[in-house]
Parts: structure tokens; C-alpha cells; sequence
């Protein structure tokens, strides 16, 4: 994959380094949101499954309709 893309793959810390500020931003905003939905795939009042919406932003519980949304860190 690497010679098809002309590129290489290195570490998520190590690329973080090589970006410019709004990029780095970027993908360490991604990178939570992908943890975060790995962390809540379960209802904490139902204990079901959630799902989450097309664009990423929620999960939802289809047996109660609760919404989870992730939760902004490191503002102050």
C-alpha cells in the first residue's frame, strides 16, 4: 500500500510532530472521537447496544432514543 500511495506509514505520535498545528489538531480530534466511540458502544441506562449517526457526532440508543454526544475536553 505504502509504493501504491508513494508514501509510508510512521507512528500517530511521531506524525503529530510533522504537521502544522491545524492538521495536528485535526487528526488528534479524530483520534479521540474514534476512542471515544470505541469506549461507549453500550446504553448506560438499557445496557443495548448504541449506534451511531452517519456523520460520527452521536451514538443513540434505539431502545430509549437516548443520545450520547463526546464530550469536549481540555477547553477552559
Amino acid at each position: 500500500m505504502e509504493t501504491e500511495l508513494k508514501g509510508s506509514f510512521i507512528e500517530l505520535r511521531k506524525a503529530l510532530f510533522q504537521l502544522n498545528a491545524r492538521d495536528a489538531s485535526l487528526l488528534s480530534t479524530a483520534q479521540a472521537l474514534l476512542r471515544w466511540h470505541d469506549a461507549h458502544q453500550f446504553c448506560s441506562r438499557s445496557g443495548q447496544p448504541t449506534k451511531k449517526n452517519v456523520a460520527g457526532s452521536k451514538r443513540v440508543c434505539p431502545s430509549n432514543n437516548i443520545i450520547y454526544y463526546p464530550q469536549p475536553t481540555g477547553l477552559s
